[in-house]
């Protein structure tokens, strides 16, 4: 047993001085592609200009969903700038699904009492089809962006989203990856999300949603 134990702590040791120091070059390559996670930057700033706006408009409850859409969009960011592609993506996802949430319950607030006690677990195609019927839905088809947002959803959450670039190469483990088709993978639906949840979020001639308890 004391010899397994060894081998394991040598294998710990080099896995882990493995993957830190792989993590650190494909983190420096990536840093060539500034112009690109700047942009990603931007859109995710203008989440911070909505904080601000619902702050005052909903309850505590139903924006602690939006804070922390505003987290998962920053973690994405930052899987994407490590090249850790998956990760980035199902933060992305996890990014429109607490918009959704943010939505639904504002305007909820029994329901909200019954999640918060574990009683109300609605799928996201319950909550798509509320939004879909809200009397206030922008449904001109230049600015609609819920089609785009329940797309953008399905394919998020699709495993093989990025089944060009497998987290095993060979035999290899690759939580990090440089590779084009990750970046691209990562960067095409963060490019439009935002935009589109933070138009879901406000109503025609620029009129707020968002008006809850």
């Amino acid at each position: 047993m004391t010899l397994l134990l060894k081998e394991i702590e040598a294998n710990f040791n080099a896995f882990d001085g493995n993957w830190r120091k792989h993590m650190g070059e494909v983190s420096a390559e990536l840093a060539k592609q500034k112009p690109r996670f700047l942009q990603s930057y931007r859109r995710i700033v203008s989440l911070q200009a909505w904080r601000g706006f619902l702050e005052s408009r909903i309850s505590s409850d139903s924006l602690s969903f939006f804070l922390e859409a505003q987290n998962d969009a920053l973690t994405s960011h930052v899987f994407a700038s490590l090249g850790s592609w998956r990760s980035s993506l199902k933060a992305l996802r996890s990014c429109i699904e607490n918009v959704i949430f943010c939505l639904y319950y504002k305007d909820h607030p029994v329901e909200y009492t019954l999640w918060e006690a574990g009683h109300h677990k609605p799928p996201i195609a319950e909550l798509l089809a509320y939004l879909e019927r809200h009397p206030r839905r922008v449904a001109q088809p230049t600015v609609d962006p819920l089609p785009h947002i329940q797309s953008e959803y399905v394919t998020l959450s699709n495993d093989q989203r990025c089944e060009d670039n497998p987290t095993l190469v060979g035999s290899e483990c690759e939580p990090w990856s440089v590779a084009n088709a990750g970046a691209n993978c990562a960067v095409k639906p963060e490019r439009s999300s935002p935009l589109s949840l933070q138009v879901r979020a406000s109503g025609r001639r620029g009129q707020p949603v968002a008006r809850g308890r």
